[in-house]
C-alpha cells in the first residue's frame, strides 16, 4: 500500500516564472493566488521568534494548496525546517547564509542584483533565477545605484544564463514592456495595487458547475461547495438538486425541482460557459438522475466528481431506491472519481472489504474511487484510499481533528478535487491537496461562533471556509 503527504511537492518550471508579487504577510498570498499568480515572495521585516516563523509557515500552507511557487526572503534556515519551495537573498544575505545546506535540502535560490559584475558572481552559485533591478525609480526600497532602465534590462537579460526577474519600479503602466525584454519573471512591491486586473489578463479562473442540493444553513451542498471553489481561486456554477428544509440539527424535508427545469438550468450554463470541471452531490430522484444522465452523455467533460449523498448526518434519506438503481447502472460509468463514505460505499455495492468494494465499482465501469475513512482504527489519524484501476491503492492521511464542526465535510473534499482538477492539477494530487484544504478549515473552524436558539440541541456544525 502506498501512501501520500497530503500535499505534493511536485516543483514547475522556473522559466515561467510570470508576475512575481512580493508580500510582507501570508494572507495578502490569498488574492493573488485567487487572481492567477503562481509565484510569490514573502519578505516580512517586523516579525521576530514565533511571530514570524508562523507567519512563514501559514504562507507555505496557502501556497502548497494552490500549487505554487514560495520563495521566503532572507530566513534561509526557516525556509529549510519548511520544506519551501525557495528561498531569495540579497547580496549581504547571500555573503552569510549556508548555501550547501540549501542545496542539500532541495530549496530554489533566489538572488538578487544591481549590475553585471555582481550577476557574473552570483551564477557561481547556481542559482534558481536572478533578480535584476531596480528597473525604475521606485520608493519601497532605497538602492544605492541608479536605475538599469528598460534599455540596461535588454542588454543584461542575453548574458544570463538562468531565469530572469525584473523589479523596481514596476506597474500596470509598464509591465509589457519590462516583458517585452525577455525576462522571466516581473516582481511588484508597490504595483500591487492594481495587480489582481493585471493577473487577471494573464489567466482566467478555473470554472466548477456544482450540481446538488440546497442547504438552508449552508454548511453542506450547493452553499458550501460554492464557498469552497470561490476559496481555492475558482469561479464557481451551481444548479441545484433539491430544496431541502435543514438547519444545523436535522432534515425534515426535501423537494426536487421539476425535471424540465433542472434540464433547462444544465443547458443554459453549458450553452453559454466553458465548464473544467463538475461536480456532483445530491440526486434525489430517477426523474433528476435521467435529467443529469442525458446531459453528461451529450456533452463532454474533462472531470466529473461525485459524492454520493444518500443519506443525512441525522438519518433522513436523501436518494429514492429507483434513483439509487440508475446511479449504480447509468450514472457511474461517466464518472471521474467516485467519493463515497465507508458506508455509502458498501451501500452501492453490497461488499464489506474495501478491495471488493473497488473491483465491483470497477465492475459498474468506474476507473477511480476515493473511499474515506475506510481502515480507520483510531482517532490519530484520518484515512481515505485512492482506488485506481490496474493501480497501486493510495492512502492519504492527515491528523484526526476534534470538532463539532463537521457538517458537509463531504462536500467540501469533493468540491476541492473539482477545483484541483479545473485548475490542471493530477487527480492524487488534487486529493491531496483537497484532504490538506480541508484538514485546515476543520483546525479552524471553531472560530465560526453561531449563536443557536438551543445551545442544548445535539448538532453537527458547519465548517469554516
Amino acid at each position: 500500500m502506498q501512501f501520500l503527504p497530503c500535499i505534493s511537492s511536485t516543483k514547475p518550471n522556473l522559466n515561467e516564472l510570470g508576475i512575481y508579487p512580493i508580500v510582507n504577510r501570508a494572507n495578502d498570498l490569498l488574492p493573488l493566488f485567487k487572481a492567477g499568480v503562481s509565484t510569490v515572495q514573502i519578505r516580512v521585516k517586523d516579525l521576530t521568534g514565533d511571530e514570524l516563523f508562523n507567519e512563514f509557515k501559514q504562507a507555505d500552507y496557502f501556497a502548497k494548496v494552490f500549487n505554487a511557487r514560495l520563495f521566503i526572503n532572507d530566513y534561509w534556515q526557516e525556509a529549510i525546517k519548511l520544506n519551501a519551495y525557495g528561498v531569495h537573498l540579497g547580496q549581504e544575505d547571500l555573503a552569510e547564509a549556508d548555501l550547501k545546506a540549501i542545496h542539500k535540502a532541495g530549496l530554489r535560490l533566489g538572488v538578487s542584483t544591481h549590475s553585471l559584475e555582481e550577476i557574473n558572481n552570483v551564477l557561481e552559485v547556481n542559482p534558481s533565477y536572478i533578480a535584476i533591478g531596480t528597473i525604475f525609480k521606485t520608493q519601497s526600497k532605497s538602492i544605492k545605484t541608479p536605475p538599469i532602465g528598460l534599455g540596461g534590462l535588454a542588454k543584461l537579460v542575453p548574458q544570463v544564463n538562468c531565469p530572469v526577474v525584473a523589479i523596481g519600479g514596476i506597474n500596470s503602466s509598464n509591465i509589457k514592456q519590462v516583458i517585452a525584454t525577455g525576462v522571466s519573471g516581473v516582481a511588484m512591491i508597490s504595483g500591487l495595487t492594481d495587480l489582481e486586473q493585471i493577473s487577471l489578463a494573464f489567466k482566467t479562473p478555473a470554472t466548477v458547475l456544482t450540481i446538488a442540493g440546497s442547504d438552508p444553513y449552508g454548511g453542506a451542498g450547493i452553499q458550501v461547495d460554492i464557498k469552497t471553489i470561490h476559496a481555492l481561486g475558482g469561479y464557481a456554477l451551481s444548479v441545484p438538486t433539491a430544496l431541502t428544509v435543514q438547519n444545523s440539527h436535522t432534515v425534515s424535508s426535501s423537494y426536487p425541482p421539476p425535471a424540465e427545469v433542472f434540464k433547462l438550468q444544465l443547458n443554459s450554463l453549458e450553452e453559454d460557459i466553458n465548464i473544467d470541471a463538475i461536480k456532483i452531490g445530491m440526486l434525489p430522484t430517477l426523474e433528476v438522475v435521467q435529467e443529469l444522465i442525458s446531459f453528461l452523455q451529450v456533452n463532454s467533460f474533462n472531470y466529473i466528481v461525485y459524492d454520493p449523498v444518500i443519506v443525512s448526518t441525522s438519518g433522513y434519506k436523501l436518494v429514492s431506491n429507483e434513483a439509487i438503481d440508475l446511479i449504480k447502472n447509468k450514472l457511474l460509468p461517466l464518472i471521474s472519481l467516485l467519493t463515497p463514505n465507508l458506508s455509502e460505499a458498501k451501500l452501492l455495492t453490497a461488499e464489506d472489504d474495501d478491495l471488493k468494494v473497488a473491483q465491483k465499482f470497477y465492475e459498474m465501469g468506474l476507473k477511480n474511487v476515493l473511499i474515506k475513512g475506510g481502515h480507520a482504527q483510531n482517532c490519530e489519524q484520518a484515512i481515505d484510499y485512492l482506488y485506481q484501476q490496474n493501480k497501486e491503492p493510495i492512502g492519504f492521511k492527515a491528523g484526526w481533528v476534534k470538532t463539532n464542526h463537521t457538517h458537509g465535510t463531504g462536500c467540501v473534499l469533493s468540491s476541492a478535487i473539482a477545483t484541483l482538477l479545473a485548475q490542471g492539477q493530477t487527480l492524487e494530487r488534487a486529493v491531496a491537496g483537497a484532504k490538506e484544504f480541508l484538514t485546515n478549515r476543520l483546525e479552524k473552524s471553531e472560530h465560526l461562533k453561531i449563536i443557536y436558539k438551543d445551545s442544548k440541541k445535539t448538532r453537527k456544525e458547519a465548517i469554516y471556509i
